[in-house]
């Protein structure tokens, strides 16, 4: 087991949350279209309205993506 002191970034990574990876798709999608939403919008009446628009679009992107990339590494590798 390895001490939290001795723990080096990029080189040796945190296990524990390897297997829940997608949870963080959801805070970081939100993260990035604030920031984005902020330096772009014209009216902050939209404000929040778009950060959740651009929100669900980057996770829908994101979770379509990985369906696609899935089916082919399954499917159409193995056939060539």
């Amino acid at each position: 087991m390895m001490l939290l002191a001795s723990w080096i970034p990029f080189v040796s990574p945190m296990n524990w949350l390897q297997s829940l990876w997608y949870i963080t798709l959801i805070p970081l999608a939100i993260g990035i279209a604030m920031i984005y939403k902020a330096i772009r919008v014209t009216h902050l009446r939209t404000y929040w309205a778009q950060v959740g628009m651009l929100s669900s679009q980057i996770v829908l992107t994101i979770v379509l993506l990985a369906i696609a990339l899935i089916l082919f590494v399954r499917f159409i590798i193995p056939a060539a």
